[in-house]
């Protein structure tokens, strides 16, 4: 839906810009249409003849745009980030109606305006001596305004919209995830039950595997864990904290929970913060402890030092015994809240959790992971050559995914609106070259009188600015009151951001005043002498 909004708002604006370059065309044709009406055509049939010349140029423009469309299905499709979508983008016939019934509608929406100008159109004064360059009737020129007013009002919701995202993405970007992916290559080693029950045969195959990759040349840590960051975001459950009451009736103490091995939280690149982290010294048969993260001990030890306390997930396991505070980790999402979290050696829960063994690996490497996954399989099947190993992926494009949706609304909504900002820029541009043509007359009477080429620029740059300026106006209300509606899409700033609506203004007023500029300095050029002659 928000795309929609935003290619209907970029299709208005070129409406707006097709618009006036018709009603200009219509003007100049002003000589013509009123000999036609003297010469006794009715109005309907001029009517009918504008729209079928503006018919043919949509007809031409949607032909024009349809082969592009075809043309560029297969790089608009390798835009769109492979977890956003399975749909695949088809140019079919539903696709050629829509386009059909778009340039209809559009010729309908931009042709109105110089239909109208011709309606309106009296014989006498398309007759009269200077025609076209007599000077416009003040309703079209208010109309034509009124053009680059709603052209500069559509722009700014664009641009704050665009502003909105780009920011957003910025906030993501500038979250630590809590682990340094980069240098970390991860792959899935699911033991199958019916050959790996219990936990020593698991043990001896984690042990094995471990020893064998950490030998790799390259190879700074490993570790296994029950679900790496983005894989799964469960393995939450309740627990108890030795001397302390159960929480009121239908509330719980909750946290996720990850059954990990020795050489996992330094592999991941995770801050330590307090204590120590699980070591192989950890193992069944020794007291079983415990790693929190920082969220875990702000949520339930705000007061006090977690480290000593124990801790269990049922009433027959085992306590554990918080040896160590680590740095928070997004599991899921750089825009989700991190939940409470702790880590604990797999074998010293695996009893009691049989449904969360260890399945991911995740390798830190001192130079590029990559090279390593074809030596990493490889010590995987010397301990069991039937082990299937899967998703190999580099951890750090696991955050690229979780920012590929945000990444592509930034770009179309960014694309759009600078393409909105270079067709204001030109409608702006448009009007005002227009109208110095018209005024050719009056810019020479007044040079001619003492008016000096500063004073020519800033009388055209003042008639151009006025539209901008009351559609920057109308923008930024319209923007306020629809920015909430994207409000679910960002993340880090306010709907209302001033920064963003600041930008946006200033940046749509430079370019509608090097619009203005650009036909105020050719106006200051003009000789009078020549001026008044062709008048």
């Amino acid at each position: 839906m928000l795309l929609l909004a935003i290619v209907g708002s970029v299709l208005l604006i070129a409406s707006a810009n097709l618009a006036n370059l018709l009603l200009a065309r219509a003007i100049s044709r002003q000589r013509e249409i009123g000999v036609r009406i003297a010469l006794g055509a009715g109005r309907w049939s001029l009517m009918r003849q504008l729209f079928t010349e503006n018919l043919v140029l949509s007809a031409a423009g949607t032909a024009l745009g349809l082969f592009i469309a075809a043309w560029s299905l297969e790089f608009l499709t390798a835009l769109i980030p492979s977890n956003l979508t399975t749909a695949s983008l088809v140019f079919d016939g539903r696709l050629l109606l829509f386009a059909l019934a778009l340039g209809v509608v559009t010729t309908l929406l931009f042709g109105a305006v110089p239909a109208r100008q011709a309606w309106r159109l009296g014989v006498a004064e398309a007759l009269q001596s200077g025609g076209a360059r007599s000077g416009e009737h003040r309703s079209t020129n208010r109309m034509r305004n009124w053009l680059v007013v709603s052209q500069t009002a559509f722009t700014f919701v664009l641009l704050v919209a665009a502003g909105l995202m780009l920011r957003t993405f910025a906030e993501l970007r500038a979250i630590d995830p809590g682990f340094r992916g980069d240098d970390v290559l991860t792959m899935r080693t699911v033991l199958p039950v019916t050959k790996y029950r219990g936990v020593a045969l698991r043990d001896a195959f984690y042990s094995q595997v471990l020893e064998r990759v950490k030998a790799l040349p390259g190879v700074v840590d490993a570790g296994y864990t029950s679900w790496l960051p983005y894989r799964n975001w469960g393995g939450a459950a309740s627990f108890e904290i030795e001397g302390r009451p159960a929480p009121p009736r239908g509330l719980v103490f909750d946290s996720n929970i990850r059954l990990v091995t020795a050489g996992y939280i330094p592999a991941m690149g995770m801050t330590l913060l307090k204590g120590r982290i699980l070591n192989s010294a950890d193992h069944i048969g020794t007291e079983p402890v415990a790693a929190i993260n920082e969220t875990m001990q702000r949520k339930y030890w705000p007061s006090e030092d977690p480290l000593n306390h124990r801790v269990r997930i049922c009433p027959d396991c085992p306590w554990f015994r918080i040896v160590g505070i680590v740095g928070d980790i997004h599991q899921m999402a750089l825009d989700l809240d991190v939940r409470p979290e702790y880590y604990v050696p797999f074998d010293q829960l695996s009893q009691a959790l049989p449904w969360a063994p260890p399945q991911d690996l995740a390798v830190r490497a001192s130079g590029n992971p990559s090279a390593l996954a074809a030596d990493i399989r490889k010590a995987v099947w010397a301990v069991d050559a039937q082990q299937p190993v899967t998703g190999l992926k580099v951890l750090s494009e696991f955050l690229d995914d979780d920012l590929a949706p945000r990444r592509f609304q930034t770009q179309l909504i960014g694309g759009f609106a600078l393409l909105a900002l270079l067709l204001a820029s030109l409608g702006v541009y448009g009007v005002l070259s227009y109208a110095v043509s018209q005024r050719q007359r009056e810019i020479g009477v007044r040079m001619s009188l003492g008016a000096g080429p500063g004073d020519v620029v800033r009388l055209i740059s003042k008639q151009g600015m006025k539209p901008a300026l009351i559609g920057v106006a109308i923008g930024f209300v319209t923007a306020y009151g629809l920015s909430n509606l994207i409000s679910r899409l960002l993340y880090g700033i306010t709907p209302h951001d001033t920064v963003t609506f600041a930008t946006a203004a200033a940046v749509l007023l430079g370019v509608a005043l090097l619009a203005c500029w650009i036909p105020a300095r050719r106006a200051s050029r003009t000789d009078p002498l020549t001026a008044l002659h062709y008048e």
